[in-house]
Protein backbone atom coordinates (compact mmCIF):
# COMPACT_ATOMS: atom_id res chain seq x y z
CA UNK A 1 0.00 0.00 0.00
CA UNK A 2 1.30 3.73 -1.12
CA UNK A 3 1.35 6.62 1.39
CA UNK A 4 -2.04 7.56 1.03
CA UNK A 5 -4.96 5.55 1.93
CA UNK A 6 -6.54 3.42 -0.32
CA UNK A 7 -9.99 4.95 -1.51
CA UNK A 8 -12.28 2.30 1.10
CA UNK A 9 -10.16 2.67 3.80
CA UNK A 10 -10.59 6.54 3.14
CA UNK A 11 -14.48 6.30 2.81
CA UNK A 12 -14.69 4.32 6.01
CA UNK A 13 -12.23 7.31 7.85
CA UNK A 14 -14.06 10.13 6.31
CA UNK A 15 -17.43 8.23 7.15
CA UNK A 16 -16.60 8.03 11.14
CA UNK A 17 -15.27 11.83 11.33
CA UNK A 18 -18.14 13.26 9.02
CA UNK A 19 -20.70 11.61 11.75
CA UNK A 20 -19.58 13.69 14.23
CA UNK A 21 -19.79 16.64 12.52
CA UNK A 22 -23.11 17.78 14.17
CA UNK A 23 -22.09 17.32 17.58
CA UNK A 24 -18.84 19.03 17.43
CA UNK A 25 -15.32 17.35 18.52
CA UNK A 26 -16.23 14.12 21.24
CA UNK A 27 -15.49 14.99 24.76
CA UNK A 28 -17.57 18.09 25.01
CA UNK A 29 -19.75 19.06 27.00
CA UNK A 30 -21.62 21.14 25.18
CA UNK A 31 -21.51 23.31 21.56
CA UNK A 32 -18.17 24.58 22.65
CA UNK A 33 -16.64 23.34 19.11
CA UNK A 34 -16.87 23.43 15.27
CA UNK A 35 -14.49 22.05 12.87
CA UNK A 36 -14.14 22.08 8.62
CA UNK A 37 -12.37 20.55 6.08
CA UNK A 38 -9.73 22.37 3.87
CA UNK A 39 -8.93 20.01 1.00
CA UNK A 40 -5.29 19.08 0.08
CA UNK A 41 -4.65 21.66 -2.99
CA UNK A 42 -5.89 24.99 -0.56
CA UNK A 43 -4.22 22.90 2.54
CA UNK A 44 -0.60 22.87 0.79
CA UNK A 45 -1.21 26.69 -1.09
CA UNK A 46 -1.77 27.96 2.88
CA UNK A 47 1.20 26.18 3.95
CA UNK A 48 3.10 26.90 0.61
CA UNK A 49 5.68 29.43 1.74
CA UNK A 50 6.77 27.39 5.10
CA UNK A 51 10.42 26.68 5.28
CA UNK A 52 11.50 23.22 4.64
CA UNK A 53 12.80 22.18 8.57
CA UNK A 54 9.16 23.36 9.41
CA UNK A 55 7.32 21.34 6.77
CA UNK A 56 9.68 18.89 7.97
CA UNK A 57 8.72 18.72 11.45
CA UNK A 58 5.47 18.79 11.06
CA UNK A 59 5.18 16.03 8.61
CA UNK A 60 3.56 18.08 5.73
CA UNK A 61 4.57 16.19 3.13
CA UNK A 62 2.73 13.17 4.02
CA UNK A 63 -0.91 15.50 4.29
CA UNK A 64 -3.23 15.34 2.07
CA UNK A 65 -5.86 17.27 3.65
CA UNK A 66 -6.77 18.58 7.16
CA UNK A 67 -9.59 19.23 9.72
CA UNK A 68 -9.85 22.48 11.13
CA UNK A 69 -11.42 22.68 14.78
CA UNK A 70 -12.25 25.56 16.76
CA UNK A 71 -12.52 25.30 20.75
CA UNK A 72 -14.04 28.06 22.92
CA UNK A 73 -12.18 28.56 25.85
CA UNK A 74 -13.95 29.62 29.78
CA UNK A 75 -13.22 31.79 32.19
CA UNK A 76 -11.53 29.93 33.95
CA UNK A 77 -10.95 28.53 37.24
CA UNK A 78 -12.38 31.29 40.12
CA UNK A 79 -9.63 31.39 42.24
CA UNK A 80 -5.49 30.65 41.98
CA UNK A 81 -4.71 27.56 42.54
CA UNK A 82 -3.84 26.51 46.13
CA UNK A 83 -0.10 25.76 45.96
CA UNK A 84 0.55 29.24 44.98
CA UNK A 85 -1.18 30.49 47.89
CA UNK A 86 -4.80 30.99 46.52
CA UNK A 87 -6.63 34.60 47.13
CA UNK A 88 -6.94 37.24 44.72
CA UNK A 89 -5.45 40.09 46.62
CA UNK A 90 -2.05 40.77 44.30
CA UNK A 91 -2.42 38.34 41.50
CA UNK A 92 -0.53 38.94 38.33
CA UNK A 93 -3.39 38.65 35.44
CA UNK A 94 -3.86 35.82 33.09
CA UNK A 95 -5.87 36.08 29.55
CA UNK A 96 -8.39 33.83 29.13
CA UNK A 97 -6.65 31.21 27.24
CA UNK A 98 -3.80 30.99 29.41
CA UNK A 99 -6.16 30.10 32.68
CA UNK A 100 -6.27 26.62 31.34
CA UNK A 101 -4.50 24.14 29.13
CA UNK A 102 -7.09 24.56 26.39
CA UNK A 103 -4.46 23.02 23.94
CA UNK A 104 -3.72 20.03 25.59
CA UNK A 105 -8.19 19.59 25.68
CA UNK A 106 -8.01 20.72 21.67
CA UNK A 107 -4.79 17.67 21.07
CA UNK A 108 -6.92 15.63 23.77
CA UNK A 109 -9.89 15.58 21.20
CA UNK A 110 -8.61 15.29 18.13
CA UNK A 111 -6.76 12.43 19.54
CA UNK A 112 -9.95 10.82 20.28
CA UNK A 113 -11.43 11.77 16.52
CA UNK A 114 -8.12 10.08 14.82
CA UNK A 115 -8.21 7.25 16.99
CA UNK A 116 -11.82 6.56 16.39
CA UNK A 117 -11.42 7.38 12.48
CA UNK A 118 -8.34 4.80 12.49
CA UNK A 119 -10.29 1.92 14.07
CA UNK A 120 -13.04 2.05 11.76
CA UNK A 121 -10.61 1.14 9.07
CA UNK A 122 -8.50 -1.36 11.20
CA UNK A 123 -12.17 -2.78 11.75
CA UNK A 124 -12.25 -3.38 8.23
CA UNK A 125 -9.87 -5.00 7.94
CA UNK A 126 -7.57 -2.64 5.63
CA UNK A 127 -4.35 -0.45 6.55
CA UNK A 128 -4.63 3.03 7.93
CA UNK A 129 -1.20 3.69 7.55
CA UNK A 130 0.95 5.23 10.64
CA UNK A 131 -0.35 6.97 13.85
CA UNK A 132 1.87 9.30 12.69
CA UNK A 133 -0.10 10.00 9.81
CA UNK A 134 -2.64 11.29 11.46
CA UNK A 135 -0.94 13.86 13.03
CA UNK A 136 -2.43 16.44 15.80
CA UNK A 137 -1.45 20.19 16.54
CA UNK A 138 -2.24 22.93 18.61
CA UNK A 139 -0.22 26.16 19.15
CA UNK A 140 1.84 24.98 16.09
CA UNK A 141 3.87 26.57 13.74
CA UNK A 142 1.23 25.98 11.24
CA UNK A 143 -0.58 29.05 9.94
CA UNK A 144 -3.46 27.80 11.86
CA UNK A 145 -5.49 30.89 11.90
CA UNK A 146 -5.24 31.00 7.90
CA UNK A 147 -5.93 27.32 8.14
CA UNK A 148 -8.81 28.33 9.23
CA UNK A 149 -10.18 31.15 7.52
CA UNK A 150 -9.74 28.84 4.41
CA UNK A 151 -11.67 26.27 5.75
CA UNK A 152 -14.41 28.84 5.80
CA UNK A 153 -14.86 27.94 10.02
CA UNK A 154 -14.70 31.49 10.37
CA UNK A 155 -14.10 35.50 9.58
CA UNK A 156 -11.26 37.67 10.41
CA UNK A 157 -12.12 40.81 12.86
CA UNK A 158 -9.93 44.23 13.08
CA UNK A 159 -8.82 42.40 16.35
CA UNK A 160 -6.84 40.07 14.19
CA UNK A 161 -8.44 36.73 15.95
CA UNK A 162 -10.67 34.44 14.24
CA UNK A 163 -14.06 35.22 14.88
CA UNK A 164 -15.39 31.09 14.19
CA UNK A 165 -18.75 30.74 12.84
CA UNK A 166 -20.20 31.13 9.73
CA UNK A 167 -22.24 34.52 8.99
CA UNK A 168 -25.29 32.30 8.91
CA UNK A 169 -24.67 30.12 12.37
CA UNK A 170 -26.88 30.66 15.19
CA UNK A 171 -24.48 28.90 17.40
CA UNK A 172 -21.24 31.18 16.59
CA UNK A 173 -18.53 30.41 19.11
CA UNK A 174 -17.15 34.46 18.47
CA UNK A 175 -13.04 35.20 18.86
CA UNK A 176 -12.62 33.73 22.12
CA UNK A 177 -11.40 30.38 20.77
CA UNK A 178 -8.19 28.53 19.90
CA UNK A 179 -7.50 26.75 17.52
CA UNK A 180 -5.97 22.95 16.26
CA UNK A 181 -5.19 20.62 13.32
CA UNK A 182 -5.92 16.95 12.93
CA UNK A 183 -3.46 16.32 9.39
CA UNK A 184 -5.28 13.73 7.43
CA UNK A 185 -3.67 11.21 4.96
CA UNK A 186 -6.26 11.28 2.57
CA UNK A 187 -8.59 14.52 1.23
CA UNK A 188 -12.36 13.88 2.09
CA UNK A 189 -13.32 15.89 -1.68
CA UNK A 190 -12.19 12.80 -3.03
CA UNK A 191 -14.70 10.80 -1.49
CA UNK A 192 -17.97 13.03 -1.11
CA UNK A 193 -19.75 15.53 -3.05
CA UNK A 194 -18.44 18.98 -2.37
CA UNK A 195 -21.63 20.74 -0.57
CA UNK A 196 -21.57 17.88 2.23
CA UNK A 197 -17.54 19.33 3.19
CA UNK A 198 -19.23 23.18 3.43
CA UNK A 199 -18.03 26.03 1.32
CA UNK A 200 -15.38 28.42 2.23
CA UNK A 201 -16.31 31.92 2.42
CA UNK A 202 -15.75 34.06 -0.21
CA UNK A 203 -12.68 36.64 -0.49
CA UNK A 204 -10.68 35.12 2.08
CA UNK A 205 -7.14 36.29 1.84
CA UNK A 206 -4.65 38.58 3.51
CA UNK A 207 -6.74 41.76 4.91
CA UNK A 208 -9.76 40.40 4.49
CA UNK A 209 -13.03 41.28 6.65
CA UNK A 210 -15.78 39.18 6.65
CA UNK A 211 -18.99 41.69 6.77
CA UNK A 212 -19.85 39.91 10.08
CA UNK A 213 -16.83 41.78 11.76
CA UNK A 214 -19.10 44.87 11.98
CA UNK A 215 -15.64 47.36 11.63
CA UNK A 216 -16.66 49.00 14.68
CA UNK A 217 -13.52 49.86 15.75
CA UNK A 218 -13.93 48.62 19.56
CA UNK A 219 -11.37 47.01 19.67
CA UNK A 220 -8.81 49.50 17.81
CA UNK A 221 -9.99 51.86 20.77
CA UNK A 222 -9.52 49.26 23.49
CA UNK A 223 -5.76 48.26 22.22
CA UNK A 224 -4.03 49.76 25.01
CA UNK A 225 -0.85 50.03 23.23
CA UNK A 226 -2.24 51.24 19.79
CA UNK A 227 -1.32 48.00 17.35
CA UNK A 228 -4.50 47.55 16.13
CA UNK A 229 -6.34 50.36 13.40
CA UNK A 230 -9.30 50.60 11.58
CA UNK A 231 -7.90 49.43 8.01
CA UNK A 232 -7.41 46.13 9.74
CA UNK A 233 -3.20 46.50 10.65
CA UNK A 234 -2.14 45.10 13.12
CA UNK A 235 1.73 46.23 14.31
CA UNK A 236 3.08 43.06 16.29
CA UNK A 237 5.95 45.43 17.82
CA UNK A 238 3.38 47.66 19.78
CA UNK A 239 1.26 44.32 20.89
CA UNK A 240 1.35 43.81 24.65
CA UNK A 241 0.61 39.90 24.16
CA UNK A 242 3.64 39.43 21.83
CA UNK A 243 5.90 41.11 24.24
CA UNK A 244 4.70 38.93 27.81
CA UNK A 245 6.84 36.04 26.90
CA UNK A 246 9.91 37.93 25.69
CA UNK A 247 12.61 38.44 28.48
CA UNK A 248 14.65 41.64 28.65
CA UNK A 249 13.60 45.51 28.80
CA UNK A 250 10.28 46.47 26.94
CA UNK A 251 10.01 49.42 24.90
CA UNK A 252 8.67 52.54 26.82
CA UNK A 253 4.97 52.55 25.42
CA UNK A 254 4.70 48.84 25.99
CA UNK A 255 5.86 49.51 30.04
CA UNK A 256 3.30 52.13 29.90
CA UNK A 257 0.27 50.22 28.96
CA UNK A 258 1.22 46.58 30.63
CA UNK A 259 -1.08 47.13 33.90
CA UNK A 260 -1.94 43.82 35.82
CA UNK A 261 -0.87 41.39 33.77
CA UNK A 262 1.36 38.05 33.73
CA UNK A 263 0.44 36.83 29.95
CA UNK A 264 -1.58 37.42 27.60
CA UNK A 265 -4.12 40.75 27.12
CA UNK A 266 -7.96 40.40 26.67
CA UNK A 267 -8.34 43.88 25.63
CA UNK A 268 -9.21 43.79 22.39
CA UNK A 269 -11.11 40.42 22.82
CA UNK A 270 -13.69 41.90 25.43
CA UNK A 271 -14.30 44.58 22.78
CA UNK A 272 -15.29 42.70 20.26
CA UNK A 273 -19.39 42.32 20.03
CA UNK A 274 -19.34 38.89 19.14
CA UNK A 275 -17.27 38.06 22.39
CA UNK A 276 -19.04 36.64 25.29
CA UNK A 277 -17.64 34.56 28.16
CA UNK A 278 -18.96 30.34 28.08
CA UNK A 279 -19.18 29.12 31.17
CA UNK A 280 -21.05 25.87 30.01
CA UNK A 281 -17.87 24.79 27.79
CA UNK A 282 -16.18 22.05 28.58
CA UNK A 283 -13.05 22.35 31.11
CA UNK A 284 -9.47 21.79 30.52
CA UNK A 285 -6.71 20.35 32.57
CA UNK A 286 -3.52 22.95 34.04
CA UNK A 287 -6.11 25.24 35.54
CA UNK A 288 -4.65 28.14 36.87
CA UNK A 289 -7.28 30.76 37.34
CA UNK A 290 -7.38 34.37 36.94
CA UNK A 291 -4.05 35.14 37.98
CA UNK A 292 -0.83 33.84 39.95
CA UNK A 293 0.12 35.67 43.21
CA UNK A 294 3.15 38.19 42.64
CA UNK A 295 5.09 36.99 46.20
CA UNK A 296 5.21 33.55 44.78
CA UNK A 297 6.28 34.54 41.58
CA UNK A 298 8.81 36.62 42.88
CA UNK A 299 10.27 34.74 45.86
CA UNK A 300 9.86 30.93 44.51
CA UNK A 301 13.18 29.16 43.35
CA UNK A 302 13.04 28.17 39.82
CA UNK A 303 12.42 24.67 39.95
CA UNK A 304 9.56 25.35 42.01
CA UNK A 305 7.89 26.89 39.61
CA UNK A 306 8.77 24.79 36.43
CA UNK A 307 7.11 22.24 38.58
CA UNK A 308 4.38 24.03 39.42
CA UNK A 309 3.37 25.26 36.06
CA UNK A 310 4.08 22.14 34.22
CA UNK A 311 1.30 20.34 32.25
CA UNK A 312 -0.40 24.54 32.11
CA UNK A 313 -0.51 26.99 29.44
CA UNK A 314 2.66 28.65 31.28
CA UNK A 315 4.74 25.66 31.16
CA UNK A 316 5.95 25.67 27.85
CA UNK A 317 9.80 24.90 27.19
CA UNK A 318 10.05 28.21 25.20
CA UNK A 319 8.21 30.55 28.01
CA UNK A 320 11.25 32.07 30.28
CA UNK A 321 11.04 32.11 33.73
CA UNK A 322 12.96 35.33 33.37
CA UNK A 323 10.16 36.95 31.98
CA UNK A 324 7.08 35.54 34.44
CA UNK A 325 9.34 37.55 36.85
CA UNK A 326 9.86 40.68 35.30
CA UNK A 327 5.74 40.42 34.33
CA UNK A 328 5.20 39.99 37.98
CA UNK A 329 7.49 42.98 39.15
CA UNK A 330 5.95 45.24 36.41
CA UNK A 331 2.32 44.29 37.74
CA UNK A 332 3.03 45.90 41.01
CA UNK A 333 3.15 49.64 39.86
CA UNK A 334 -0.57 48.85 38.39
CA UNK A 335 -1.77 48.56 41.97
CA UNK A 336 -1.88 46.26 44.94
CA UNK A 337 -5.23 44.59 43.86
CA UNK A 338 -6.43 42.27 41.24
CA UNK A 339 -8.99 43.71 39.19
CA UNK A 340 -11.36 41.30 37.20
CA UNK A 341 -13.54 43.78 35.41
CA UNK A 342 -12.97 43.89 32.00
CA UNK A 343 -10.11 45.29 30.29
CA UNK A 344 -8.66 46.05 33.64
CA UNK A 345 -6.04 43.58 34.06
Amino acid sequence: MDSTLDRKAAEAAFSFLEALRPAGLPGAAGADSAWAWLGGSDFHRLCGGLPDPVRGRYGLKGARACLVAALAYTEGPSEAPAWAGGGRDGLAGLARFARANWYAEMLRRLGLLASGARDKVLGLGLDPGPPTAWRTLANSGLPERALALGAGLGSRGLNQLLIAGRPADKGRLGPGVILGLLLLPFDPADFAEPSSLGKPLEGLGPGFLDPVCPSCGACVAACPSGALDLQGGFKREACVQHWTTRPGDLPVRIEAAWGRRLYGCDACLEACPYFAPRPEAYPAPGGLGPGLPVSWLLSAADGDLKKALKGTALGLGWMPLEAWRRNARLSLKAGPLFDDSPGKL
